[in-house]
């Protein structure tokens, strides 16, 4: 389902859910808002997430840790706050995450080292603090 570079607005509807077979999610550069529904999370066979550039806010978890087969994740330039969940590093299948230009805090997950596949890591422009995990470029 692609329908980015539209000028959509509102929420995300929680009937989301019910798409049970939706392998691709692209809704960037958009205008919708809100959060995203913990429906999300019921997208089991999901390998995409690109809801980048549109003004989403709330946490990143919990529905996002839910996607078991996700490859890669892009909630970039949104306004999402918190820290970034732990449980990210059990998302075996990652190999994209973007979560650059929101307002996400706290450290990066040590937990993302399990993430074997991961192969893109883009943070930038949040408000990250603490140490470089040893796992980055080591």
């Amino acid at each position: 389902l692609s329908l980015a570079w539209n000028s959509l607005t509102g929420v995300i509807p929680s009937s989301i859910g019910n798409l049970s077979n939706l392998e691709i999610l692209i809704a960037s550069n958009n205008m919708i808002s809100g959060v995203l529904p913990a429906e999300v999370g019921d997208l089991s066979v999901l390998e995409v997430l690109e809801l980048g550039l549109n003004k989403l806010s709330g946490l990143v978890a919990p529905p996002i840790s839910r996607l078991s087969q996700l490859e890669y994740l892009g909630l970039s330039y949104n306004n999402f706050h918190g820290v970034i969940p732990s449980s990210m590093g059990n998302m075996e299948n990652l190999k994209i995450i973007s979560l650059e230009s929101n307002f996400l805090s706290g450290s990066i997950p040590a937990t993302l080292s399990h993430l074997s596949q991961l192969g893109q890591l883009s943070l930038s422009n949040n408000h990250l603090q603490g140490e470089i995990p040893s796992y980055i470029g080591g």
